[in-house]
Parts: structure tokens; C-alpha cells; sequence
């Protein structure tokens, strides 16, 4: 499934008036100073960051993988190696968890491919 956002590269830019610009575009988030809306500040560099972050990482595929929580599933398999190096390290090397490990990691890398 292809999407239709508008790629990136986006940016904040910070002045007197905050906004999301792109070459194609600017959004004005707030137009007096900037210091008395932290929270939307804030949700302007969040929004920017995960635009960017996503079309990196998913080209065509990036509002899919955004929806589907990639980063959620990504940090759940670096967890669950992080645990099994814990027990690498106390002795307890359990090969079936390390293929379960490689396992979901190859599942997430399949959804950033659309397989």
C-alpha cells in the first residue's frame, strides 16, 4: 500500500512564529512567543521527528508503519535481546529464544518492506 503524505525532509524553525516548514509547505503552529506554548512546541518537533524518522526507514510505506507501531515492535525485540544477553552472561545461552529474537526482528524488518 502506497501512502500520499508529504515526504520529508520536514523541519521546525524557531521564531518569533513556530512551524513546520517543507519546500512545498509551511504550517504555523503558534505566532506570538514561542516560550509560553511548551506542549505545542513540543508535539511540533515530535511530529517533524517521526515524518522524518518514518520516511527514512519506510519510503512509500511510511503512514503503514507509523499505524502498525514498527517503533513499538522494533523496541520489544532490542528488549528481548537485551534479555537474552543477560542470560548469555549468567550462563543460560537458550538457542529458542534467540530464534524467537531473530524471528520477530525479521518480521518487523519484512513490514518496513511490505512483505
Amino acid at each position: 500500500m502506497r501512502d500520499d503524505h508529504t515526504k520529508g525532509p520536514w523541519k521546525v524553525e524557531e521564531d518569533r512564529v513556530f512551524q513546520i516548514a517543507h519546500p512545498t509547505f509551511r504550517i504555523t503552529i503558534c505566532t506570538s512567543n514561542i516560550a509560553d506554548y511548551p506542549e505545542e512546541v513540543a508535539n511540533t518537533k515530535l511530529i517533524t521527528a517521526a515524518v522524518n524518522s518514518y520516511d527514512k526507514h519506510c519510503g512509500d510505506r511510511a503512514v503503514e508503519c507509523a499505524e502498525g507501531d514498527l517503533l513499538g515492535e522494533c523496541l520489544e525485540v532490542l528488549d528481548a535481546l537485551d534479555l537474552f544477553t543477560l542470560e548469555v552472561d549468567r550462563g543460560l545461552n537458550k538457542i529458542e529464544n534467540l530464534k524467537h529474537i531473530v524471528s520477530a526482528a525479521n518480521k518487523v524488518l519484512a513490514k518496513t518492506k511490505g512483505e
